[in-house]
């Protein structure tokens, strides 16, 4: 075996001459933490060089801290990879750094561990394209913080195990370095652990050396020949170069290409051909290596495929090849690691779908079939392929990221709210994903993969209605009922329009087109003069019309925000941009001194179903219905503008108003009475910057939720109330805000803003989904407010629904800071 050391500023400074005389390799600390840079990198990074020892360069990781930071940082630091230099390692051991005082990571954070180590591998391997990362832990460390994992067990892998512990006498080997592997004579393995060999192995802590004169060093072996570890340092032949590898995607396509040729058993093939009209199974996955010119050259026998993989330290478990695309799947009847052939022997690539592309036998000849429940025995990645993501519109499997994922993990949410709850739309395919994935295809009657292909998206596709579009709902689709319901219609008639649209209920008829909620929260609308009922939801068409019922000719009329001309007659009937829909307030309405007055001796729901009533009888401040518009930007250099109420709903006129506290209940149904949304923490941010700015008057809390706390605190923000009414004005209130964790906490509120003198919050919003909301979504106290947003924005020159846009991965940035939300509501439910 060979000798090598790991090295960083502890170790002083080494007289170099003296210290690399006896090594062949050596480890080099080059970062720590997302700021941290070893004072000794530098030198001793070109000190090894001179002396031509093969080194790698390592990050001691910080898990509290961001990965892809850290791993950023370390590849600004360590630059281009030259050869003679090892792969970057990833130095994951700590669960807190000593002083630090940040969240500690135990046993129960295994699955944020693993997307902790995820980001960073994914993001040093996009730094250095076929490059790997190489893994240093301990056993325990991994099997009690990271389950076990087998996730990286394509990463080589550099396991501290020391032989004799750290007693500083028994644990120091011998002199010369070349006598480690004899004194290290314990196996580093365990049973439990799913590398099947290890590439590096430190076996003390404790070892001296000479040319180290102010501290022991650690002692490391090389599990293999010079030739082997020059390979991995990239100075012989079969090492990967600097030249993108091909892609797994790239050898599916290519062995699609083939699908229908014919299946002839030993059958062999000249690789060189670019299309040949027979296989067998292995000839098939040789040919397409061949043809994509993989290094090193795959060999022909699926048994002598499947020991190529093994060597390569690549094996892993069948349920993680079939939903890896382009690995190897094989079907041996007997050990093909031990002993001879096996007589029976198979091998198929998997789509990362559930489903494989094979030759599989004479029957069937090449082509696409289900891979579940095949008899796999073994599988693997096939060295000199880059398994990276998987590309748009093929399909997504664990190891997957990005905005493809995270639209997926949004669908996931709003199929059936909370089965993401650890780390909700992440934009990370992990193990929680992939098991939300198998609960829906086994619900849905699919194969249960915990991949995602195009049969499990079509599944979605039917079984996710598209989410309602509020904004168009209310006026448009009432002044359209208004005007085309038979006045005739007979009251206490029921129909069910023509397809899914709308259900039609015998119901009184009011004085009104008032939207209105039954007990389960559903919104419904009774329009005058009609006698019926709708309960609405929107549809994908531009525009659906029921047909007429029998009794008098009443005709529903629909539209989404996908709606193209056909629908434009809507879009000057109501343009999202303020309140002017509602009713005129009538001058006999209630002032806010007179609402105070009722409301002061009422319950929580009675005083909020009150407010509701008010304002959907018009009875708001004239300064509130017409919306400001404000920019928003997005990263990248995206922008829009959202509509926004020019301050906290209220009742009553603009000479006696009283700003209204609400809970998240009776906000959110304001909000879809009115056709609006209500904002995220980034829309408060941005409409804060635009504003003119008033400074938050705390009050002591206590009997904060007392409605008399309410008018007093509204009565404060009128004496220092520094623009006119009808500005834009921020910063005086606690927005009830949206967020991706209403979803994690089921009925809770988020509230952010009440801004300081200095422009800091004092009610910040953590949006990392790892704590509870502190808050019922029934709780309102004297600094909350109700600020609402026009459902529709502009982005570039099309009109969007803000829901929509949430949904966008391409744009939620603009309205967003926390990504997709998927169902930026909250839930309503009887207050009582």
């Amino acid at each position: 075996m060979l000798s090598g050391a790991d090295v960083s500023v502890h170790q002083g400074n080494i007289q170099w001459d003296a210290f690399a005389s006896r090594l062949d390799f050596v480890f080099i600390r080059a970062t720590y933490g997302t700021e941290g840079v070893d004072r000794k990198f530098a030198t001793n990074r070109a000190e090894a060089a001179r002396c031509g020892l093969l080194r790698g360069y390592y990050h001691y990781a910080l898990p509290r801290l961001d990965p892809a930071e850290q791993a950023q940082k370390l590849c600004s630091v360590v630059g281009d990879l030259e050869p003679g230099e090892l792969d970057i390692v990833l130095d994951l051991e700590e669960t807190q750094h000593a002083g630090d005082n940040g969240h500690v990571w135990t046993s129960q954070d295994t699955l944020a561990l693993q997307v902790w180590t995820r980001r960073f591998v994914q993001e040093v391997k996009s730094r250095y394209p076929g490059r790997s990362v190489i893994l240093y832990t301990r056993h325990n460390f991994w099997h009690d913080h990271l389950g076990g994992s087998s996730e990286f067990v394509d990463c080589p892998l550099w396991i501290a195990n020391y032989t004799y512990g750290l007693d500083s006498v028994r644990a120091r080997p011998p002199a010369d370095p070349k006598a480690w592997a004899d004194w290290a004579h314990k196996k580093p393995l365990r049973t439990w652990d799913p590398w099947s060999a290890w590439s590096f192995w430190q076996i003390t802590a404790k070892a001296v050396m000479p040319g180290i004169r102010t501290n022991t060093v650690d002692a490391n072996l090389f599990n293999g020949t010079v030739s082997e570890l020059r390979r991995l340092a990239r100075l012989e032949a079969g090492s990967v170069t600097s030249d993108p590898l091909p892609t797994a995607d790239a050898l599916c396509q290519k062995l699609l290409s083939q699908a229908d040729d014919r299946y002839i058993f030993g059958h062999e093939v000249r690789l060189t051909d670019p299309n040949p009209s027979a296989f067998d199974c292995s000839e098939l996955i040789e040919w397409g290596c061949a043809q994509l010119a993989v290094e090193p050259t795959m060999p022909d026998g699926s048994w002598m495929q499947a020991r190529h993989v093994k060597a390569a330290r690549l094996l892993m478990p069948v349920d993680t090849a079939i939903a890896t695309r382009g690995a190897l799947l094989f079907r041996f009847s007997a050990d093909p690691f031990t002993g001879g052939r096996p007589e029976h022997a198979h091998v198929a690539m998997s789509l990362g779908d559930g489903r494989t592309i094979e030759a599989r036998d004479t029957a069937h000849g090449v082509g696409v079939f289900p891979a579940l429940d095949r008899g796999w025995t073994h599988a693997g990645r096939i060295p000199g392929i880059d398994y990276g993501a998987a590309p748009p519109g093929v399909g997504l499997a664990r190891g997957a990221t990005g905005p493809e994922v995270k639209a997926w993990q949004q669908h996931l949410l709003m199929w059936r709210a909370g089965l993401l709850p650890r780390f909700g739309a992440d934009g990370d395919f992990g193990e929680e994903t992939e098991a939300a994935t198998r609960i829906f295809q086994q619900e849905m009657g699919l194969p249960v993969t915990g991949a995602v292909g195009p049969e499990t998206r079509d599944a979605m596709q039917r079984a996710l209605p598209r989410p309602p579009c509020a904004l168009e709902l209310p006026r448009a689709l009432g002044r359209a009922l208004m005007g085309i319901v038979g006045q005739g219609a007979a009251a206490g008639g029921a129909l069910r329009a023509a397809g899914p649209q709308a259900e039609l209920q015998g119901a009184a008829s009011g004085p009104t087109a008032t939207p209105g909620y039954d007990v389960a929260g559903t919104r419904s609308y009774t329009f005058a003069g009609s006698g019926f009922r709708f309960t609405v939801t929107a549809t994908p068409e531009p525009v659906v019309a029921a047909r007429a019922n029998d009794a008098g000719g009443a005709v529903a009329f629909f539209a989404s925000s996908q709606a193209q001309p056909a629908s434009a007659q809507l879009a000057s009937v109501f343009d999202g941009t303020g309140l002017d829909w509602l009713p005129p307030r009538d001058p006999g309405a209630l002032t806010g001194t007179r609402f105070y007055e009722q409301v002061r001796g009422l319950s929580l729901a009675a005083r909020e179903e009150l407010f509701l009533q008010e304002v959907l009888r018009g009875n708001v401040p004239s300064f509130l219905r017409r919306f400001h518009r404000v920019t928003v930007e997005a990263p990248g250099g995206k922008r829009g503008v959202a509509y926004v109420c020019a301050d906290y709903l209220a009742i009553g006129p603009d000479n006696d108003f009283l700003r209204m506290p609400l809970t998240g209940v009776t906000a959110q149904r304001v909000a879809d009475a009115c056709g609006c949304v209500l904002p995220t923490k980034k829309l408060v941010k941005d409409i804060y910057a635009a504003s003119r700015k008033q400074t938050a008057i705390p009050f002591d809390p206590q009997d904060g939720t007392k409605v008399e706390r309410f008018r007093d605190h509204h009565l404060a923000i009128e004496q220092h109330r520094v623009g006119e009414l009808g500005e834009l004005l921020a910063g005086h209130k606690k927005d009830v805000v949206v967020t991706n964790r209403l979803h994690h906490y089921a009925r809770r509120l988020a509230i952010f803003g009440f801004y300081k003198a200095d422009g800091k919050p004092w009610q910040p919003l953590d949006t990392s989904l790892r704590r509870r909301l502190p808050h019922e979504d029934t709780y309102a106290d004297y600094s909350h407010g109700v600020r609402l947003i026009g459902g529709l924005m502009a982005v570039g020159s099309d009109q969007r629904c803000v829901a929509d846009v949430l949904l966008d991965p391409a744009l939620c940035g603009l309205v967003s800071d926390e990504g997709i939300i998927s169902v930026p509501r909250y839930e309503v439910h009887p207050l009582g």
